[in-house]
């Protein structure tokens, strides 16, 4: 697991969770990476790729977040992640109602 000296529970405990922590590192690249997927990106630039990115890692980090929430308190508010505005518009989009706010969809910054 690792090749760092271990001389004390307290130090035993530490690189155990540096281990815990990498598997959330994993998962966060590939909700980067296969639910955005961020590899499709069509951009001609390297400072439009990185707008993307950067907005495809907040998303990431954000689906992230909402499963360890889910995970801990699956009945917790949706106000505890979620602003009104988000919330509303996930109802809608569950209920098929139609939006009357405008459309935004960050995948769009991915093309030329």
């Amino acid at each position: 697991m690792t090749d760092l000296a271990v001389r004390s529970r307290s130090e035993a405990i530490e690189k155990l969770n540096w281990y815990a922590m990498r598997w959330k590192i994993e998962v966060f690249h590939k909700i980067l990476k296969s639910g955005c997927k961020a590899e499709d990106s069509k951009l001609r630039t390297a400072e439009r790729l990185a707008n993307l990115m950067a907005v495809f890692c907040i998303l990431s980090w954000r689906v992230l977040r909402l499963t360890m929430l889910n995970r801990i308190s699956p009945d917790a508010s949706p106000k505890l992640a979620l602003t009104d505005t988000e919330i509303a518009l996930l109802d809608r989009l569950i209920s098929g109602q139609p939006s009357t706010m405008s459309p935004w969809n960050p995948c769009i910054l991915s093309h030329d």
